[in-house]
């Protein structure tokens, strides 16, 4: 009996020694699964923080480097195409923000980045001293061609540079994946391997022990398999053992976290985005209020705000604002006095001027005020007028980005939120601020607009009064001119009476001056036909040779008169056109009347006309006094006259070459003026033959 009780007395111990063994090895194999499981953990998370401090706040910044380098390229096209000075500005902006972003950039530590960096940066800095090369040519100097050329590489290395940064960075983030679910599969292995060694250890333990431990491992290496797989929606139950539960809760918060960031970053793309085409769709009005309105309809359905509204700055302060969505209808809860000294239901109705300084800065900045607890310290920032409204209104916290352009702020956009525990993101600020960037812009642009289209109706108007003043006048002065040269005619014809020597003179005198008048008043109403658009050819076959030849004739008393040499080389029949005779010969005449005008006495002028490649040439060569370099370039222009022509005081309106121009315009051809002072000048008329009127006609 003594050796049963004694055997009896030994199985408890025995079982008792199993089961602390096997629990203790439980408790060792739970330990090492724990340790593992944080040693993994920890891996992702500096992983992750090496993302999210590092490497994506590098890739914004490249990319917005980017932005800033296409935007800089389209302005500085925009301005080198029209010479609109306010380009000029927009230029130094983005030149500006460019730099901003490059210096983002350049901040890089990484070895391996910064060659890619450094390209960067100096690809940026040629293009700037090339792009400030251009932009301070003069308009139509040949260099600008070269220089567009010349600035391909700097771009194409910026680009280079640009998308080779970006491609370490996403092979940066394709590594850290890689790592990651490499660290998971080791950690599973681990536990797998553990587990399976608790097992063999623990074999014999009850199934209470199984319930208790096996289970809830099992769904754990369950989840991290569905993890490490792809599954990035798995949990860990958290069930079992302290141990088991707090690697459940590690692995699900790791997962958490996971799924956080990648909400982030497709909320950040998505704003970006969603900023990057308001852009395009509130700059592509050319009306202030639709651009505002634009402004207010994108903040107001994309962004989560129960606060929404666009305020233009008056000159009193804030006004009115563009509008406001349908959740902003906070209680009004005012007591009687405060509705009596002026408090609108919205936050910045009517808020004076002074409350306003600090959006200089921010503007200057580029940046925007973000208040995420009105009712904290970070509160103070705001002025207590517009604080103090806003916190009647119910708004917690505040997202406020102020917009224009250069210095002068045009007004803000004001987003707020009642519910609290919705922090301002960083992502929606950089959206909003960028929306503010584009407004600023868009809004300047169609103010400009509103105030050319205003100058162009003004001189518009201004130019119609003028040319009816013009084509009246000249239809007014033609019937007393008429009587008058009757008259003179009548006189010299001796129906009045004989005349003496003297009168016969005096008449002669009118009569030249009463030509000239009449000239005068046909190149006013030429220039008024031509402004109302009446001026039109009547085309028909016409020997070029043949009117030139008459010009000739028709003015040889006049350079007789004044001593000059006039000689004509026509050679007859060859030099068929299509076009109106009539003002062919004018327009002859004005050219050659002008050549015998600055030919001094003993002078020549000589007429020659011939053919060239489908063309009938005229040129009309003088040895006169010339044209000075600097009044050509403006020699078809409308009442023009040279210096030298003023200076000597020769007569003329400065009508005559305009003239010319038009009527050559519309018979298909070309004037080609060349002079140099002191040495004479050449003016040719190319005008198509016969032969090629019907191609021409075609081309136009």
């Amino acid at each position: 009996m003594a050796g049963a009780r004694g055997a009896a007395h030994l199985i408890p111990r025995s079982v008792t020694a199993w089961l602390s063994a096997g629990l203790i090895m439980m408790v060792i194999a739970l330990t090492a699964t724990a340790v593992a499981t944080i040693v993994t953990v920890r891996a992702q998370s500096r992983i992750i923080a090496t993302i999210t401090r590092q490497d994506q706040p590098l890739a914004q910044a490249n990319m917005r480097a980017r932005a800033d380098f296409a935007e800089a390229q389209a302005v500085l096209r925009a301005y080198v195409l029209s010479r609109h000075r306010p380009f000029l500005g927009l230029y130094s902006h983005d030149q500006s923000s460019l730099a901003s972003s490059i210096r983002a950039t350049s901040a890089v530590d990484q070895t391996v980045l910064v060659r890619d960096v450094n390209a960067e940066s100096r690809a940026v800095t040629s293009w700037i001293r090339q792009a400030d090369a251009i932009r301070n040519l003069p308009p139509g100097d040949p260099t600008v061609a070269r220089l567009t050329v010349a600035i391909q590489p700097s771009v194409n290395a910026f680009y280079t540079a640009n998308d080779n940064l970006d491609a370490r960075l996403r092979a940066r983030l394709a590594q850290a994946v890689s790592t990651g679910e490499h660290d998971l599969t080791v950690a599973y292995a681990w536990t797998g391997a553990l587990v399976a060694f608790a097992v063999l250890a623990g074999f014999g333990i009850t199934a209470w022990t199984i319930h208790r431990v096996s289970r809830p491992l099992a769904e754990v290496n369950r989840t991290v398999r569905r993890f490490a797989s792809g599954d990035l929606r798995a949990r860990a139950p958290v069930t079992g053992t302290p141990d088991i539960c707090e690697v459940s809760r590690s692995l699900n918060a790791l997962a958490d976290e996971s799924e956080r960031l990648r909400q982030q970053q497709r909320e950040a793309n998505r704003l970006r985005e969603l900023a990057w085409m308001a852009g395009l769709r509130i700059r592509e009005h050319l009306r202030p209020e639709d651009v505002v309105a634009e402004a207010q309809r994108v903040i107001t359905e994309h962004f989560d705000a129960d606060l929404a509204v666009v305020h233009l700055l008056s000159q009193t302060g804030l006004g009115v604002p563009a509008g406001r969505n349908g959740n902003d209808h906070a209680p009004d809860d005012r007591s009687r006095d405060e509705r009596g000294a002026g408090w609108g239901t919205d936050p910045l109705a009517e808020a004076p001027e002074s409350d306003l300084a600090f959006t200089t800065d921010l503007l200057s900045r580029g940046s925007s005020q973000v208040i995420q607890d009105l009712a904290g310290p970070e509160g103070a920032a705001v002025p207590d007028r517009i604080r103090f409204a806003l916190q009647r209104a119910g708004v917690v916290s505040q997202l406020l980005a102020p917009f224009g352009l250069g210095g002068d702020v045009y007004g803000v956009i004001l987003m707020g939120r009642t519910r609290r525990g919705s922090p301002w993101t960083r992502a929606e600020a950089a959206a909003v601020e960028s929306i503010a960037a584009d407004l600023g812009r868009g809004l300047h642009h169609a103010r400009l607009y509103e105030k050319e289209s205003k100058v162009v109706r003004e001189l518009t108007s201004l130019d119609r009064a003028k040319s009816d003043f013009l084509a009246t006048v000249s239809h007014e002065l033609r019937t007393p001119l008429t009587s008058i040269a009757g008259y003179v005619e009548l006189l010299e014809s001796g129906e009045a009476g004989s005349l003496n020597g003297a009168q016969i003179r005096m008449l002669e005198a009118i009569d030249r001056n009463t030509g000239r008048l009449r000239s005068l008043i046909e190149d006013v109403l030429t220039l008024s036909k031509i402004e109302s658009g009446a001026f039109k050819a009547s085309p028909q076959p016409v020997d070029l040779a043949e009117i030139a030849y008459s010009v000739v004739v028709a003015l040889l008393p006049a350079a007789a008169g004044k001593g000059v040499s006039l000689t004509v080389e026509a050679p007859r029949g060859g030099l068929i056109i299509s076009g109106d005779p009539g003002q062919l010969d004018r327009a002859l005449m004005n050219v050659v009347s002008n050549a015998l005008k600055f030919t001094p006495e003993q002078g020549a002028v000589r007429v020659v006309t011939g053919a060239d490649n489908g063309w009938g040439v005229v040129s009309v060569q003088d040895n006169g006094t010339g044209i000075p370099q600097a009044d050509q370039p403006a020699l078809f222009t409308r009442f023009f006259r040279g210096t030298n022509a003023i200076e000597r005081s020769l007569p003329g309106t400065g009508l005559g070459l305009a003239i010319v121009r038009t009527i050559v315009d519309n018979h298909g051809g070309q004037v080609i003026v060349e002079s140099a002072e002191g040495r004479g000048t050449t003016v040719t008329l190319r005008l198509p033959l016969a032969a090629a009127v019907g191609a021409w006609q075609r081309v136009r």
